[in-house]
């Protein structure tokens, strides 16, 4: 079964599912992409647009929904 998430952060970069590049966290206009993946555990990361360092570096997440997207949050530093 297919589970969103969506990463917020005050910047944009591009969201790293288990290792594979699934495009950036928000559209043109700042709003939020959700993403896709399947059920079970994966290792999230954001890598910031503007060259920032977003953090945490990675998160763990599981038991995402297949509704509403599960809110995995960044911060650019």
């Amino acid at each position: 079964m297919d589970e969103f998430f969506q990463c917020p952060c005050s910047g944009k970069g591009d969201v790293i599912l288990d290792g594979s590049n699934e495009g950036p966290n928000k559209d043109d206009a700042d709003n939020l992409l959700p993403k896709q993946c399947n059920a079970g555990q994966h290792v999230i990361s954001l890598e910031c647009s503007s060259g920032r360092r977003c953090s945490p570096k990675q998160v763990e997440i599981k038991d995402t929904d297949p509704i509403s997207p599960m809110q995995v949050a960044f911060q650019c530093e």
